[in-house]
């Protein structure tokens, strides 16, 4: 005797398959069964929302949950829905009932801590990202957006002692490392990692624009000033923008390229520069490996606070110079250590040689600060001749302003 199939399970079955005209035929068949099945409206739904129909994915998941309220999964799944359409707020208030069907939903409690910290709520997103780890101290994602936060709400401690769980839970993950190691003072490396900064800037993509406005970030503006003054009027030459991010310069100097090219590593980033429409070349590329293979390609190259992320200047300096033509300039924006902080440092570490010499520091929030003699001695060692650098304050974090270093410096002819 032939068992009848299922046509719910055939449909899932055909949804994972990626066939999707069949796994609609099979959710229609079990609806026009049965028009109350909150599974088949539910599985239809994510069938529109892989087909990238937002508006009939939220219909359906919505109607799942008017026959099945208590379903914390499809609450789930209707506020990444409507953070997909754009509707973060509505979102929120999904990602609530998600955690009031279900308050051991740890997914439930990191994606509400989630829309909170977008809305500016840092308070009580802590706490939801607190509950997220609570129920599952194995959630990873949950560790560095709290630690974040903690940071910027002024709990170093705590935010210290969270980076350090985790990198020892995940010690695979490249950010976690490099936070703890920046957060504690503890084998801090020489220069940020590769795996670092693409997962960093990957993950941070498509918050960037707006989190450095609210922090009214100024490093573009300096960039594209100092580049002004130090061509000829009317001149148009070849730059690079160095960790181009999302081409924030970009639209700032190209009326005066001839070619712009922009490099980073995130892929995510450099999908945002590529809307802006102003690079003729976008690579993704580790800097100093893309400067060394365009040896004398650039008149310029600008880079707003990318080496933030080198402690030792030395191979970035070198390699620039590699890049640039007999003279060119070059416009970099840096984080400023001064000497009182670096000597505190260097006291607290019972650390000698960094009281006399301060040069380089990775600070807690996972960025270089480089002292004022430091940068003079490594342009010089790299070939280059100082034409100005200034200080002046490059963002503000809560009610602190953060110096930054305005280096203006010419290739010396070889």
């Amino acid at each position: 005797m032939t068992v009848p199939l299922d046509p719910l399970r055939e449909a899932l079955a055909a949804h994972q398959a990626g066939d999707f005209a069949q796994a609609e035929a099979g959710y229609r068949e079990r609806l026009r069964a049965n028009p109350a099945d909150p599974k088949a409206h539910y599985f239809l739904g994510l069938l529109h929302f892989h087909r990238g129909d937002h508006s009939a994915a939220i219909e359906s998941v919505s109607q799942a949950l008017r026959l099945a309220p208590s379903n914390a999964q499809a609450w789930n799944s209707l506020g990444g829905m409507l953070i997909a359409a754009g509707r973060a707020r509505d979102a929120k208030e999904a990602y609530r009932r998600a955690v009031s069907v279900s308050p051991e939903s740890s997914e439930g409690w990191y994606n509400l801590g989630i829309c909170l910290r977008d809305d500016g709520e840092i308070a009580p997103a802590i706490e939801a990202l607190r509950a997220a780890l609570h129920r599952d101290p194995a959630f990873h994602r949950a560790y560095g957006a709290l630690s974040a936060l903690l940071y910027q709400a002024g709990q170093t401690q705590e935010a210290s002692e969270l980076y350090i769980q985790w990198a020892a839970r995940d010690p695979s993950n490249a950010y976690a490392r490099h936070m703890a190691a920046a957060s504690s003072g503890q084998d801090a490396p020489e220069r940020a990692s590769v795996e670092f900064v693409r997962s960093h800037f990957d993950d941070f993509a498509e918050r960037f624009d707006a989190s450095l406005a609210r922090l009214e970030y100024q490093a573009p503006a300096w960039v594209a000033k100092a580049l002004a003054l130090n061509l000829d009027e009317d001149s148009r030459v070849d730059v690079l923008d160095a960790g181009c991010g999302t081409g924030l310069c970009g639209p700032l100097v190209r009326e005066y390229c001839r070619n712009l090219v922009g490099v980073d590593l995130s892929d995510s980033m450099l999908a945002r520069a590529r809307v802006r429409g102003v690079y003729d070349e976008l690579v993704n590329a580790e800097l100093c490996d893309f400067m060394r293979a365009r040896a004398r390609g650039f008149d310029a190259i600008l880079s707003a606070d990318t080496l933030c992320y080198f402690g030792s200047l030395s191979e970035p300096l070198r390699a620039a110079k590699i890049a640039l033509h007999s003279g060119g300039i070059l416009v970099v924006t840096l984080e400023v250590l001064s000497v009182e902080s670096a000597q505190s440092d260097a006291r607290q570490n019972l650390d000698a040689s960094a009281i006399r010499e301060p040069t380089y520091h990775l600070a807690p929030h996972g960025r270089y600060a480089h002292s004022e003699g430091y940068v003079r001695s490594a342009l010089v060692e790299a070939g280059f001749e100082l034409i100005s650098l200034s200080r002046d304050v490059v963002r503000r974090e809560g009610t602190q302003e953060v110096s930054g270093w305005l280096v203006v410096a010419r290739g010396l002819q070889t």
